[in-house]
């Protein structure tokens, strides 16, 4: 499967269980080089390094060469005068960020290259949460973090 499919897979896993469930637990979906797929759940440990270094360990055992990730997040989207460092360098963690966004991240990667997109939870005063239009940030965007590169 390409990335591009892998990532429209996730995409609809996520549409699917956020439809059903109103939240999706943390999984990613895993191909070997035969092209046997093996879905990974995992609710994460409080140590979140701890749960990359796990599912790091998983995806070495199935001999996964690429997968999707499937992860509600916080993310913080700093305007170009209001740029704070202090969370973007992960001093003050995004969920403290008073203009934080709640998404639902969608990662694609191989050892080569790493394509994303993202749908914000938008919760109502009233009413059920739904998702935003999926957001595809492409192959240019450069993103960070404990779940990325999992596969080096």
């Amino acid at each position: 499967m390409t990335l591009d499919k892998l990532l429209e897979h996730g995409k609809e896993a996520a549409e699917h269980l956020f439809e059903k469930q109103g939240n999706v637990l943390p999984m990613w979906i895993a191909e070997d080089e035969a092209g046997t797929i093996a879905p990974i759940i995992m609710p994460l440990l409080e140590d979140k390094n701890k749960s990359a270094t796990i599912i790091k360990q998983t995806l070495q055992e199935i001999g996964a060469v690429r997968y999707v990730s499937i992860l509600e997040a916080w993310i913080y989207e700093p305007r170009k005068d209001e740029v704070d460092e202090r969370y973007l360098s992960g001093e003050i963690p995004v969920r403290e960020h008073p203009d934080r966004r709640e998404v639902i991240m969608i990662v694609a990667e191989d050892k080569r290259e790493s394509i994303s997109g993202l749908f914000y939870i938008l919760r109502p005063e009233h009413g059920e949460a739904k998702l935003s239009p999926f957001k595809e940030l492409g192959r240019d965007t450069q993103s960070s973090g404990r779940f990325h590169g999992l596969l080096s």
